[in-house]
């Protein structure tokens, strides 16, 4: 896999593909407002932390995981392109972290 010239090349480049997968998630789930894309970079490998609500998980994995699949040939698209490697890992919102309005909010119910 080719080596990006230097660290400005892979700052514009993880820039780029967290504004793509920020906006493709806002478009698909309920709580938009609640979509947040980190990146955590170690050897080489940028892994994209997409956190949505807990509501919202199921639309971003999708029915057998399809959207989460498209999303990962998206990253891998970019990853040719650019020469970075990325992965996509896939979040809920911790409980504490939803909205404090709704008193005895319970979690998921699997």
């Amino acid at each position: 896999m080719p080596q990006l010239r230097n660290d400005l090349a892979t700052d514009s480049v993880i820039v780029a593909t967290r504004q793509l997968i920020f906006s493709l998630a806002r478009a698909l789930v309920d709580d938009p407002d609640s979509v947040t894309v980190a990146f955590n970079e170690r050897d080489g490998l940028a892994t994209v932390i997409l956190t949505v609500a807990t509501s919202d998980l199921g639309k971003m994995i999708g029915k057998q995981g399809r959207t989460a699949r498209s999303l990962r040939t998206i990253l891998q698209a970019a990853s040719m392109k650019h020469g970075v490697q990325f992965s996509l890992d896939i979040r809920s919102l911790p409980v504490s972290s939803l909205d404090s309005a709704t008193p005895n909010r319970a979690g998921p119910i699997f």
